[in-house]
């Protein structure tokens, strides 16, 4: 079974709806710029709208709230 946690907690980061930059965001996750590429690419595929603006970085369409389980339970 493939490993999605960098893509999860990529996704995370993006669900503000704010612009991120590809250095600030493999910064946090310990990857490379190229490697965010690749994984906002596989992100794609999955449906998700993320947008990419030379200067500003990715961001996801809208905002996105994401299930948490202790506010679920």
């Amino acid at each position: 079974m493939k490993d999605h946690s960098t893509r999860l907690a990529l996704v995370a980061m993006l669900s503000d709806g704010k612009f991120h930059s590809g250095e600030a965001l493999g910064e946090s996750l310990g990857i490379s710029r190229a490697a965010i590429s690749k994984h906002i690419k596989a992100l794609q595929s999955w449906g998700l709208d993320i947008f990419r603006v030379q200067g500003k970085g990715y961001s996801l369409a809208s905002k996105l709230e994401l299930l948490d389980c202790d506010k679920i339970s």
